[in-house]
């Protein structure tokens, strides 16, 4: 079917299909229509309007669509294997079950789009501006996203262990139960997000600013943090191993909870700290500045204070080895008995 026929077709009915469509689009506005099982591999859609139009089991692969004007677009189960959005704009878009292997998004703006089930096999998402999108349980197998500026979106159940993800900045993201292992994330720019249940493997986020971001019941296994801005983070609930904290900013930040083991924390300031409950093995806090920072009912084995600022410091019903110095002693505040008895209680009654 030529272009001209489609056009004439539309303005009969608005679904179209089992069809192949052939030459340019450019220029057209297809509004409110259906298309059912379509080809356009053989068409050019150049500057297209498409507004509220809907694509179901189609095939555009190969398509330049940085130019298109769309609102409102729907992909079910299409075919867009190696399409170009480069430099372009994608907005509105909402897919579903689709493969975008090998698609082009290099210095595109994405915004309010959906993603769920899609396969972005090998696509390039470099340098991408996105905004208010969602991705969901999608595969990104050796896609890459170097020097990416994301916001305002969430991403659930997404792995990215065998991806290149390097952000420039993320602000406002939602990222549950990802997979960031192996990534250089050095001198990133992260705020206000959450990448709870997450697995860190292999990590470098050295000198990277991480500010208010939340990371409850994530794995962390050999991550660099040295230098970092960590300051109002949330690494409660989760595991540390093999993690070096040294040198970083980590003021008010949470660790209650947590699972530590071969963790450096040297010469790192964390003012308002909290330990609590936490289970440290093989953790150095040497020359750490832990002023006012709350250790109460944690488990420390062969833990090490030496050089570290404790006062006013919370050592409520800490147990284990570990040793502190004259100083120390006289400047952390130690076992409540009234609030030990209570905590017995409480525990009793439960």
């Amino acid at each position: 079917m030529r272009v001209d026929e489609l056009m004439s077709v539309l303005k009969r009915q608005a679904v179209i299909s089992q069809e192949k469509v052939l030459g340019d689009l450019n220029g057209c506005e297809l509004s409110n229509v259906t298309f059912d099982q379509v080809d356009f591999t053989e068409a050019r859609f150049g500057s297209c309007a498409l507004n509220a139009v809907i694509f179901i089991n189609c095939n555009l692969s190969g398509q330049d669509l940085a130019e298109i004007r769309s609102t409102r677009i729907t992909l079910n189960h299409c075919e867009l294997d190696g399409c170009d959005f480069s430099n372009g704009a994608a907005s509105g878009l909402n897919a579903l079950d689709c493969n975008f292997s090998r698609a082009n998004f290099d210095a595109a703006k994405i915004a309010d789009c959906n993603f769920i089930s899609c396969d972005f096999s090998m696509a390039v998402f470099d340098r991408t501006e996105l905004n208010q999108s969602r991705f969901s349980t999608c595969v990104f197998d050796r896609a890459t996203f170097d020097a990416i500026c994301w916001q305002n979106f969430a991403l659930y159940e997404v792995s990215f262990a065998s991806s290149v993800f390097s952000p420039k900045s993320i602000t406002r993201g939602v990222m549950v139960a990802c997979d960031f292992s192996g990534q250089n994330w050095a001198g990133a720019h992260v705020s206000q997000s959450s990448f709870n249940q997450g697995v860190f493997h292999r990590v470098d986020f050295s000198k990277s600013s991480l500010q208010s971001c939340h990371f409850t019941q994530s794995d962390f296994c050999d991550v660099n943090f040295f230098g970092g801005t960590l300051d109002g983070c949330y690494f409660n609930q989760g595991t540390l191993a093999q993690c070096n904290f040294g040198s970083a900013s980590a003021q008010e930040s949470n660790f209650d909870d947590i699972k530590a083991s071969g963790v450096d924390f040297s010469k790192v300031a964390i003012l308002r700290g909290r330990f609590c409950r936490s289970s440290l093995e093989d953790v150095k806090f040497i020359d750490a500045e832990l002023e006012q920072s709350d250790f109460s009912n944690a488990w420390v084995n062969d833990v090490e204070f030496t050089g570290a600022n404790l006062r006013f410091a919370n050592f409520h019903a800490v147990q284990g080895e570990y040793e502190l110095s004259a100083r120390q002693q006289s400047a952390v505040l130690g076992t409540d008995q009234v609030k030990l008895e209570a905590e017995a209680l409480h525990a009793a009654a439960h």
